[in-house]
């Protein structure tokens, strides 16, 4: 995949596709952000079938302060897994760690089986600013099968929001999971419906 580490920064300006890349024993399968490092994408971006063992964000990963940001239409996060971490599609974590998309952004069919977030995963004081629609979909995880914010992070959600068919297999928040002093805030019409979480709620 793509990592970018100690203040680095890369800018594309058309579409961008990171597909079935693997970082077996670390996080950031697809996208690794690190260290006050940013990464910007003007057109569409597609993450898809990208796989990481320890620490998580299978798509892409941020720790330290980094930055994605998503300036496309839309954006794709699909079919990526998370075998040792939390953040099927995304991971998000530490003060500073900031994600923004512009256009819309779909999560579908991504997995955390060990962790928090098959779709997407904030903590330690991580934000994510999403101002074009959010959808998950079939997305799994031990716990927030479909959004986890943990340890002082926030989620904004600014447009629509459909949560669908997300499951927590082994805890709480089949669709969305918050605790520890998260935010999540939703100011578009939100569906949320067949999040099942058969050991929690």
């Amino acid at each position: 995949g793509l990592a970018l580490r100690e203040n680095s920064t890369a800018r594309v300006e058309g579409n961008l596709t990171l597909a079935d890349n693997a970082a077996e024993s670390g996080a950031g399968g697809g996208l690794a952000l690190h260290n006050s490092s940013r990464a910007v994408v003007a057109g569409v971006a597609r993450v898809e079938r990208n796989r990481c063992g320890a620490g998580g964000g299978a798509g892409a990963e941020l720790a330290g302060a980094a930055e994605l940001r998503l300036l496309g239409e839309r954006a794709l996060f699909v079919s990526n897994v998370a075998t040792g971490g939390s953040g099927g599609g995304i991971f998000a974590r530490g003060a500073g760690s900031l994600v923004v998309a512009d256009g819309n952004i779909t999560l579908r069919s991504n997995s955390a089986p060990d962790g928090a977030g098959g779709a997407l995963a904030l903590t330690d004081g991580a934000r994510a600013t999403l101002r074009g629609e959010l959808h998950t979909r079939a997305n799994d995880a031990a716990r927030g099968g479909g959004v986890a914010t943990l340890h002082g992070a926030t989620l904004t959600c600014e447009a629509a929001t459909t949560l669908f068919a997300n499951l927590a297999n082994r805890s709480d928040g089949g669709a969305v999971l918050a605790e520890n002093r998260a935010r999540v805030d939703f100011h578009g019409p939100t569906r949320c419906a067949g999040n099942p979480a058969p050991q929690g709620v």
